[in-house]
């Protein structure tokens, strides 16, 4: 599944858009985009975001 959908479909399916590298934190009320977006999957991190 995760190599059929990209962070960016994944986001507007839940009606999330990204500004900026940011989107507003679905957690709390946010005046501005404070949640940052990693897009490019490939920033040589070992952490997984989608198991």
């Amino acid at each position: 599944m995760k190599n059929k959908l990209s962070i960016q479909m994944v986001l507007q399916h839940y009606g999330l858009e990204i500004k900026n590298n940011h989107v507003h934190c679905p957690f709390h009320a946010d005046k501005t985009p404070s949640m940052r977006v990693y897009t490019d999957t490939n920033m040589g991190s070992t952490r997984k975001v989608v198991g």
